[in-house]
């Protein structure tokens, strides 16, 4: 397991792998509206400290003022783990119940809490105790471009401005877990989150491979890894 500390040495920019020039226009992050159930309707709704999420990912021409210019190219899924609010037993939840609560949203967020969590829903790996001990948890499911717009570093720039867009996520943790098919395709995954500052945060022979970035720490500046985005 990797040792790790709460500063991390500015990383590569990334290598526009598009050809075709880069429309001139601003890009934005537009969050779904969000419920949260209160009062008795609250335990007919489940969980409500593990929720799914969707951002869309706009862009709007350069000199066009009017919202209605603003085109979706794009989508951010994740969950939101309030894990602090489930730790302090907020809502009569309880971290010893956390697997299950992880198992009830999907089967990829269940192998998540395996690899990442024991039987009492504490961090296998000491090391990750300041991480995931009790703060809260984005997990990304998944982050689409149209093809048009892909290439660019679009979702790199996405993904840090949707971290913006959270209140108070400051000293959280973004986990994400690279499926895909072929081990060079994965290492590809790896590299491309890794400009973030996401390191590996189960062994390398982990059947089950996950990247994670605590937002405590010292990270690389988004103006520095996509550059041509500003």
């Amino acid at each position: 397991m990797n040792n790790f500390s709460t500063q991390r040495t500015p990383l590569r920019q990334y290598k526009v792998k598009n050809k075709n020039p880069l429309p001139k226009g601003h890009f934005s992050v537009l969050l779904r509206e969000s419920q949260r159930f209160l009062g008795k309707s609250r335990d007919l709704n489940g969980n409500q400290n593990i929720t799914r999420h969707q951002a869309s990912i706009c862009f709007k021409p350069e000199n066009q003022y009017d919202e209605d210019e603003r085109k979706v190219i794009g989508k951010i899924e994740y969950t939101l783990i309030n894990r602090s609010r489930i730790y302090n037993g907020k809502d009569g939840d309880s971290i010893n119940n956390f697997r299950q609560y992880c198992n009830g949203i999907s089967d990829e967020l269940g192998q998540m809490h395996v690899a990442l969590f024991n039987e009492d829903g504490e961090p296998r790996n000491p090391e990750l105790e300041e991480y995931i001990g009790s703060g809260s948890i984005i997990y990304l499911d998944s982050i689409e471009l149209e093809v048009d717009w892909r290439g660019y570093g679009i979702g790199l720039l996405a993904l840090d401005g949707l971290l913006g867009l959270l209140p108070s996520f400051e000293m959280d943790s973004v986990i994400v877990h690279p499926t895909v098919d072929s081990a060079a395709t994965q290492a590809k995954l790896v590299a491309y989150y890794g400009l973030l500052g996401m390191d590996e945060w189960t062994p390398p022979n982990a059947e089950y491979k996950l990247l994670g970035m605590w937002t405590g720490c010292e990270l690389p500046r988004i103006k520095q890894i996509v550059p041509h985005l500003f």
